[in-house]
């Protein structure tokens, strides 16, 4: 599993994800390729370590060929892998907090770490509880929110893709954005939104 496999050709997403589902190597590989930078640097941007990042996204992607059989083609495969990353990365920011603290809880620069990692960890958490809200917006609302929100595309990659209208996009953020400003607070939508500045780097 390496950036340098060769993908099959764009197809339908999910028909990978079914290919997927049944232990199919190539359509494992194409969806790799296809997120695995996304994916890299949000654990980058959490981990603030490229060698952890690196290591976690390799692991993700283990995590998430064990657990194929619980994907579902007609869910969001960004939230799902973006969530299993999320995940992996808490418990390795935990376990460096804890590390680093017992060595360095006697020196002066010991805070300054701890209350990163700490940052770090809080907001792997909410980001959890964030694709879980993301999860009960109808599918049109969370699929136009994600492609812009957390994958950076523009309107018009969204208008082409989907074959709607930029309105027709707008009006699907707005609703999402309500709907889930009535299931998460605003820290979390803050917190949504730091991320998708993140991306859009």
């Amino acid at each position: 599993m390496t950036p340098t496999m060769r993908p099959l050709p764009p197809t339908d997403e999910n028909e990978l994800l079914l290919r997927l589902r049944s232990g199919d190597h190539s359509a494992f590989e194409t969806l790799y390729c296809r997120y695995a930078r996304r994916v890299a640097a949000t654990l980058l941007k959490i981990t603030r370590s490229r060698e952890m990042a690196e290591d976690l996204l390799q692991d993700t992607f283990i995590k998430v060929w064990a657990v194929r059989n619980n994907i579902k083609p007609n869910h969001s495969f960004p939230a799902f892998v973006f969530t299993i990353a999320a995940n992996l990365a808490s418990n390795s920011v935990r376990k460096r907090l804890r590390d680093t603290y017992m060595q360095t809880r006697l020196q002066a620069t010991a805070d300054k770490e701890y209350a990163h990692i700490e940052e770090s960890l809080i907001a792997a958490e909410e980001h959890d509880r964030m694709q879980q809200a993301l999860a009960k917006l109808a599918p049109r609302q969370r699929e136009v929110f994600i492609l812009h929100k957390l994958e950076g595309k523009s309107y018009k990659e969204i208008s082409e893709r989907l074959s709607i209208s930029p309105s027709a996009i707008n009006h699907l953020i707005q609703r999402a954005k309500k709907n889930l400003a009535s299931t998460i607070n605003a820290k979390l939508l803050l917190t949504l939104s730091l991320l998708s500045t993140f991306l859009h780097r």
